[in-house]
């Protein structure tokens, strides 16, 4: 399966020192979204590579090629628009957007090979990058484009992925003009509509080593089926918001240059992700969570006409309302970490999501098959 093809905000070179000379009261930490390269969200599923590109060609090393000419370019972009013009020692969230293609796609890109990587399809990725730094930007100097590889091969990773940093200063700051985010609102709390009547079902064999060793004993008498409505599971319930805002956007409701991200937060140590005070979460609700080994929602970055804004769209921690990056920010201890994948839709997700066609009880059935609640960790 390949991830979406990148695209760009319209720009051109006699711009480019005007709008980096704005007021300093919009971030450039902001600023710089308008020349990102980025992924769009889509309402359709990604193309599988036919048959014969598949005999002919690599999909997923000529991905892998593009992504990394993007992440030098994205890099070369923020450093510009920030102050400190040398290369991080690691990348926190402000760095937002850089990671892109590096984290989707069938196969995530592995950073800790990032220089051997680059080295075997150097001449690739330098001409890859050539064409979309065009004469906007100029070359960066070997030394430098070392300098970023060295950066990903360092930078921390959990599950495979790369992840940001929590940020000691945000600098993606910007408050959610209340007035103007209707669409994103409504799509919110339409979410949440939809993942109160839908569910995830969870099959987990529970046969005795008794059992098993009797070939009489029907198996299937010892498979727990169990349930949890969407809109209690955070990754799905942002799923189906994800796509909500995918079909805005591919219908022009919405900005076609909004940035959707599913946002996760990680613990950087330990099993348990960690609030910025206390011991558990405080919901939207005013209620305490639970222990959440990760908690995911929905970034989006909105062209707004004032600019870019951050903001996130979260029923647990945000309620019915976008809230803005630092408010949600400021739920999470700095001992956080973060990936940022770019909303694509996944086959095996939407199948996954179920529509119960009786409720009865506590119990839902799928078909004829009856499902229970399924156990809460506290």
């Amino acid at each position: 399966m390949l991830y979406v093809p990148c695209a760009h905000a319209k720009v051109n070179a006699s711009n480019v020192a005007r709008k980096t000379e704005q007021a300093t009261a919009y971030p450039a930490g902001l600023k710089r979204f308008s020349y990102m390269r980025f992924y769009p969200a889509r309402n359709t599923l990604p193309q599988e590579p036919g048959l014969i590109e598949s005999w002919t060609s690599s999909p997923e090393k000529a991905a892998h090629i593009r992504a990394l000419a993007i992440y030098f370019l994205n890099m070369q972009i923020s450093m510009h628009f920030y102050a400190n013009k040398t290369t991080p020692s690691q990348l926190t969230l402000n760095y937002l957007g850089v990671l892109d293609g590096l984290v989707g796609g069938l196969k995530v890109f592995d950073t800790a090979q990032a220089s051997s990587f680059y080295k075997k399809n150097k001449e690739d990725v330098d001409a890859y990058f050539a064409k979309i730094r065009g004469n906007l930007w100029p070359a960066p100097s070997q030394a430098q484009i070392n300098a970023w590889l060295k950066l990903l091969e360092k930078q921390p990773r959990q599950a495979g992925k790369s992840v940001y940093l929590f940020p000691q200063y945000n600098l993606l700051q910007m408050p959610v003009p209340t007035q103007e985010v209707g669409e994103f609102r409504t799509s919110l709390n339409s979410a949440i509509q939809k993942g109160g009547k839908q569910v995830i079902t969870y099959e987990r064999a529970q046969a005795s080593l008794e059992d098993l060793d009797n070939k009489f004993v029907n198996h299937q008498q010892h498979v727990q089926r169990t349930y949890r409505w969407v809109k209690d599971e955070c990754y799905y319930s942002t799923y189906i918001l994800g796509r909500l805002l995918a079909d805005k956007i591919a219908h022009k409701k919405i900005n076609g240059y909004t940035r959707v991200y599913v946002l996760t937060a990680l613990p950087k140590t330990g099993e348990f992700l960690k609030p910025a005070s206390g011991a558990r979460f405080t919901l939207a609700n005013g209620s305490n969570g639970l222990h959440w080994r990760y908690h995911t929602a929905l970034l989006v970055i909105w062209p707004s006409k004032n600019g870019y804004v951050p903001m996130v769209l979260d029923n647990f921690l945000g309620g019915k309302e976008p809230v803005s990056l630092a408010t949600w920010l400021s739920h999470f201890h700095a001992n956080t970490v973060f990936t940022a994948v770019p909303f694509l839709r996944n086959e095996k997700i939407e199948e996954a999501i179920k529509t119960p066609t009786k409720v009865q009880g506590g119990n839902v059935w799928i078909g004829r098959t009856e499902y229970e609640p399924a156990p809460v960790e506290n």
